[in-house]
């Protein structure tokens, strides 16, 4: 048996956790939200009919919503579009991301 100083948290793991920034956590709530909306109307809608949905990939879209992905401004203008949000939403949405690259 080993030591409880040698045994890892359960999440921690080979992939490593990725700082969010402010839009891209507007995004992965709203996703979320959106997600959830759908799945209460229609209890077998999944992650990929919704990311099909959205026109993305299924595995892009899991890691945005688990948090595990960054989300550029393009990507997440194209899932606003997608969801039809309207100006207003799409720019207070958009509005955390500042243009550039975050740092690795």
């Amino acid at each position: 048996m080993y030591p409880k100083s040698l045994i890892r948290p359960p999440d921690a793991g080979i992939l490593r956790r990725v700082m969010i920034e402010d839009g891209s956590r507007t995004i992965q709530s709203l996703l979320q939200a959106r997600f959830a909306e759908l799945r209460s109307k229609n209890s077998s809608y999944s992650i990929r009919a919704f990311a099909r949905k959205l026109g993305v990939a299924s595995g892009t879209l899991s890691l945005v919503m688990l948090g595990k992905r960054r989300v550029s401004r393009k990507l997440a203008d194209k899932i606003c579009r997608k969801l039809l949000l309207g100006p207003a939403d799409r720019e207070k949405t958009l509005s955390g991301f500042s243009g550039k690259r975050a740092p690795n």
